[in-house]
């Protein structure tokens, strides 16, 4: 790793080099903000339930939600990576779908084939997607949470996702705010 110049600070053009990568950093707390505003609705509607077998989360965000929710999940949990199902998921188990709208991009087949089959087989689904997106639409069901997102920021969906899963009793309290605040200072 390099060491840190800090007279590249005052040289304009590295400054105008790195502008990209600092505003998007800079623009992360925000981000968080926008996501769990847009989905206060639908996670003031959850509760927890005791009828959860299982949980499935599957998408580009799938592991990162693993590493989060395996130490106190009190459910068995799988990070699938293949496209569809496990044969064995059902009614009683809670689907997570993380992953942007769903449309032709990389991996959108795999989420819209998984969400297709949650809603086919009955189970409980836990949509972060776009309002008006392909997701959103193959996975509307009555069993369906629709966490709405519009940043296409996946830590930020990833945030709200975890905030809902702490509503429904599988997961640790996550507050998105508090979440927004480190990434606003990311001295603190």
């Amino acid at each position: 790793m390099d060491a840190f110049e800090d007279s590249r600070l005052e040289d304009a053009d590295v400054l105008r080099a790195a502008d990209p990568v600092l505003r998007t950093l800079a623009e992360a707390g925000s981000r968080v903000r926008r996501e769990a505003l847009l989905a206060a609705d639908a996670l003031a509607q959850l509760s927890s339930t005791d009828s959860t077998r299982a949980m499935i989360t599957f998408g580009p965000e799938a592991r990162l939600l693993r590493a989060v929710l395996e130490p106190t999940c009190p459910v068995p949990l799988v990070a699938w990576p293949r496209l569809g199902l496990p044969g064995w998921v059902g009614p009683l188990d809670v689907v997570v779908v993380l992953g942007g709208d769903g449309g032709e991009g990389p991996g959108g087949a795999e989420l819209r084939t998984g969400a297709r089959e949650a809603v086919r087989r009955g189970c409980r689904l836990l949509v972060a997607a776009p309002v008006q997106s392909v997701l959103a639409d193959v996975s509307a069901s009555s069993s369906t949470t629709l966490l709405p997102t519009a940043t296409e920021d996946p830590l930020a969906a990833a945030i709200v996702t975890l905030s809902a899963l702490h509503r429904l009793g599988l997961g640790p309290e996550v507050n998105p705010d508090a979440a927004a605040d480190v990434h606003a200072d990311p001295l603190v």
